[in-house]
This record gives structure tokens, C-alpha cells and sequence, in this order.
């Protein structure tokens, strides 16, 4: 298979996304929620390159533990029934989570979370079929992934630089993940 590009132009990115499922992380989501028209352009973005906008239930999560009030849980609920379900089984993934968060140790890496260390287990098991959305850079390091996309996202207020990786099985049997 040949090797993918650190960073893909617009067209190549496109073209790698296609039919494959974007997976956003629970700060994307947050993002979101604050900046709707902008959400709203880059989940177009991604429908119009006919790829599948997609969660898993610890994302779901980490996205709707601080809607305690009714209207503001109701609100984050309905955001993501746009979004597909991926069906992730932590017990499966125990013994590649702790791997991958060795990994991260051994290059002093801190901060990734829990949930992190899944999305990385979750991303080497559909390497295929999932490419992660983030706005967290430092939790998805490219000693492990490809960062094949940075998508700037300009507000009124800020810019943020959202990008896409894919987990990289070559890089991972070189540092005995796989």
C-alpha cells in the first residue's frame, strides 16, 4: 500500500475520505455546539466528499457530561443524531489501549486521556474505514499517526486549526504496537 502523504492538498485528502467514516472527537463536537454555522460548513464539507460522519458512546459521553440542564442536554442530544454510531467494546480493546498508552509514556507524552487511548485503539482496529476529526493535536501524535488534513476554521473571535489523521500501521509495528 502506498505510504500517505504527511499532509494531503485539498483534492488528495478528499479522495483518501471518501466513503470512509469521519470520526469527530468530543472537542469538535464542544466546538460545535458553540460555533454552529461554522459546524454546520465543515460537516458539509465532509458530506459533499460522500464521507460518513460518525461518534462513538465514550465521545457521546465526554460531549454531554456537563449538560446537567434539560434544554442544553436536549440541544447536544440532537447534534449528534447526525452522526453514526461506531460500535467500540473497551473490554476488546484493553491489552491495545495500555500499549498505546505505554507508547505515549515512553516519549513523555501525558495528558492523553482514557478516552484518547480508545480513539487510538478504535482508529489502528478500522485503520481502513475510520479517520479521526480533532481540534486535540498533542493526544494524537504522529509518531502513531498521519495527520493528513488540516481543515482552519476562521470565527469571528479566533482560528482554529482542526485536522484529520489516520492511524499508521507502519509506524505502529515499528514501535511494537502491532
Amino acid at each position: 500500500m502506498k505510504e500517505i502523504l504527511m499532509r494531503s492538498s485539498k483534492k488528495e485528502f478528499l479522495e483518501i475520505c471518501k466513503n470512509k467514516h469521519i470520526l469527530f472527537d468530543a472537542n469538535v463536537f464542544i466546538f460545535g455546539f458553540g460555533h454552529y454555522k461554522e459546524f454546520e460548513e465543515l460537516c458539509n464539507f465532509l458530506i459533499q466528499a460522500k464521507c460518513v460522519l460518525a461518534c462513538f458512546s465514550l465521545v457521546e459521553f465526554e460531549f454531554l457530561r456537563t449538560a446537567h440542564e434539560p434544554k442544553n442536554k436536549e440541544k447536544r442530544e440532537n447534534l449528534l443524531k447526525e452522526f453514526r454510531e461506531i460500535s467500540f467494546i473497551v473490554d476488546d480493546a484493553r491489552d491495545d489501549m495500555i500499549k498505546i498508552a505505554n507508547a505515549y509514556t515512553a516519549r513523555r507524552i501525558t495528558g492523553a486521556s482514557a478516552v484518547d487511548c480508545c480513539i487510538a485503539t478504535l482508529l489502528k482496529k478500522h485503520n481502513q474505514q475510520v479517520i479521526l476529526a480533532t481540534l486535540n493535536h498533542k493526544d494524537f501524535p504522529t509518531f502513531l499517526f498521519d495527520r493528513i488534513f488540516i481543515y482552519p476554521i476562521d470565527t469571528d473571535k479566533d482560528i482554529f486549526t482542526l485536522a484529520f489523521y489516520r492511524f499508521n500501521v507502519e509506524k505502529a509495528k515499528k514501535i511494537k504496537i502491532m
